[in-house]
């Protein structure tokens, strides 16, 4: 495990190993020897989460590094990087798959119905709806992204910080 951790953490800058990585080590095996006490489906889960949080959080140091190292990069992960206002909820993103699955759902049912009662239609089953509502979401999602881009483009998002003139009594 120890051997498997110490590659994991390579995936830091060097200047974070060197500060940090022993005292991650550390922990690593401190909790490591707690999860092995409450059995082999916490370890599991154990290093899971850690492999996990160890390769998304090494390779988004290496990207901040090397983005401050070079403008293009630099540029790039402005454009990339989500802001805090706009990501979602976990209920937000559970309350979206599950109106995926219903919507699926309603697909496959509403398929179903055209294959018994229309003859025209007899073959087609669940691909051609489901590519079409893929397709018309990726539309709707490019065009957010270009009234979004737009909107940075035309500076209206700086009306947000406007101060305006307080009411006199």
């Amino acid at each position: 495990m120890s051997f498997i951790y110490a590659l994991l953490i390579r995936l830091y800058p060097a200047a974070y190993r060197e500060e940090f990585g022993e005292e991650m080590s550390d922990v690593f095996q401190q909790a490591l020897a707690d999860a092995r006490t409450k059995g082999a489906v916490a370890v599991t889960k154990f290093l899971t989460r850690e492999t996990a949080g160890l390769v998304r959080e090494g390779l988004a140091l290496r990207f901040e590094s090397a983005r401050a190292l070079h403008p293009v990069l630099a540029q790039l992960g402005r454009r990339l990087s989500m802001e805090r206002q706009f990501r979602y909820s976990r209920v937000s993103i559970s309350f979206m798959a599950v109106s995926l699955i219903i919507v699926l759902m309603a697909m496959g049912r509403a398929a179903e119905i055209v294959h018994l009662y229309s003859p025209l239609q007899k073959g087609y089953g669940l691909v051609r709806p489901l590519i079409t509502c893929l397709l018309l979401a990726n539309a709707a999602g490019l065009f957010v992204w270009l009234v979004r881009f737009a909107a940075r483009r035309s500076g209206a998002h700086r009306l947000e910080q406007v101060q305006t003139w307080h009411k006199q009594a």
